[in-house]
C-alpha cells in the first residue's frame, strides 16, 4: 500500500494529461485547458491553444476567473455544500460582461445545476465572444 501511495502522489497530471489535450484540440480545433483547485484558487496548469483566430487570453499559472469561467464553476462544484456556500460568500462578483454571475445566490445556482448535470459552460460570462465547456477528469478514487 505504501509504495502504491507513493508512486500515485509521483504522478504529475500534466504529464498525463497533456497528450490528451492535444489530441481534443486536434479534433475540436478550440483553445484546451487543464485546471485545478488549489489554496481557494482555480489555476490553469496546461493549454493547448486554438487554430482559429478568436482566443482565449489565459496564461498557465494564472488564475481563472473563478466566478464565471466553466473550469471554475466545475471544481467548485465537487466540494462539499458548506465548502461551497463559504466561497461563494467571500468572492467579488465583477461583472465582466453582461452574462456574468452577478452574486453567490446565483453562483450557487449555477454549482447546484453543474453537479446535477456533471460539466460546466460558461456563454459570454467573461468576454462576449467566448463560450466555454468544463469536463471532469477524475482519478482512480472517484
Amino acid at each position: 500500500f505504501a509504495l502504491a501511495q507513493e508512486a500515485v502522489e509521483n504522478l504529475d497530471v500534466r504529464e498525463i494529461a497533456h497528450a490528451h489535450l492535444v489530441e481534443l484540440n486536434d479534433r475540436c480545433g478550440h483553445t484546451v485547458h487543464l485546471a485545478v483547485y488549489e489554496e481557494q484558487e482555480v489555476l490553469y496548469i496546461d493549454k493547448v491553444v486554438s487554430r482559429y483566430p478568436v482566443r482565449m487570453y489565459s496564461r498557465i499559472g494564472k488564475p481563472v476567473a473563478i466566478t464565471v469561467a466553466a473550469v471554475a464553476k466545475l471544481l467548485l462544484a465537487d466540494l462539499t455544500e458548506p465548502e461551497r456556500r463559504a466561497i461563494a460568500e467571500k468572492l467579488d462578483y465583477p461583472m465582466y460582461t453582461s452574462r456574468s454571475t452577478p452574486n453567490a445566490a446565483a453562483f450557487l445556482k449555477e454549482l447546484a445545476v453543474v453537479r446535477e448535470q456533471g460539466w460546466a459552460t460558461e456563454v459570454g460570462g467573461h468576454e462576449e465572444s467566448i463560450n466555454c465547456i468544463g469536463a471532469p477528469i477524475r482519478g482512480a478514487d472517484a
